[in-house]
C-alpha cells in the first residue's frame, strides 16, 4: 500500500470519527423537491439569520455570540406546511 491510498483511508477515517458523518447530503434543489412533494409551500433557501418568522434573529438559533453563522457550511431552508 503506497502512503496516497494511507492517506486517503487516514483522511477518511478521521472525517467519519469527527462527529458529524453523513450519508446523504441535501442541497436546495433536493431539499426543496422533497419539501415541495411532501406538501409545503413557499420554499426558499434562507441565510442563518433570515426567516418568515418575526424576531428570528432574536433566537440565535444558528449564531454564535458575535452575531456570526454558528457553521458557515450549513443549508437554510424554510417553508410553510
Amino acid at each position: 500500500m503506497n502512503d496516497k491510498s494511507l492517506y486517503a483511508k487516514y483522511t477518511i477515517g478521521n472525517f467519519r470519527n469527527g462527529g458529524e458523518p453523513h450519508l446523504w447530503m441535501y442541497d436546495s434543489y433536493s431539499l426543496g423537491n422533497l419539501l415541495k412533494t411532501s406538501g409545503f409551500k413557499n420554499i426558499i433557501k434562507q441565510s442563518f439569520n433570515t426567516s418568515y418568522l418575526i424576531d428570528w434573529k432574536d433566537y440565535s438559533l444558528d449564531s454564535d455570540s458575535n452575531g456570526n453563522v454558528r457553521k458557515p457550511d450549513s443549508l437554510f431552508m424554510e417553508a410553510v406546511k
